[in-house]
């Protein structure tokens, strides 16, 4: 889109795009070098403390997935007992129907 002096948006979106990119790069760059930073200063005792409490939560999961799955076990067996109940009803009620 050309402006009232002749001269073209284009530029002007590109400088900003070229910006932006040099920005997005700087926080790309910073980011590394302190994550990079960041790790090296872990000592094994941090690591080893990490580990511990990453074994003691995956217990625990599998602890609770165990759970879950014989809970929706029994959940299903109630919703099958509740269908089995719902039909005999619904039969009783339509011989109650029937005799009135």
């Amino acid at each position: 889109m050309a402006t009232n002096d002749g001269s073209s948006e284009d530029k002007g979106v590109a400088s900003k795009v070229r910006v932006l990119g040099g920005l997005v790069l700087l926080a790309v760059i910073s980011y590394e070098l302190g994550v990079s930073h960041g790790r090296a200063e872990r000592s094994a005792g941090e690591y080893a403390e990490l580990k511990t409490q990453y074994s003691a939560l995956k217990a625990e999961y599998e602890r609770d997935f165990t759970q879950y799955s014989a809970m929706k076990s029994q959940y299903d067996q109630t919703l099958d007992q509740y269908a089995t109940l719902k039909a005999q009803y619904d039969r009783i009620e339509a011989k109650t129907k029937k005799t009135q």
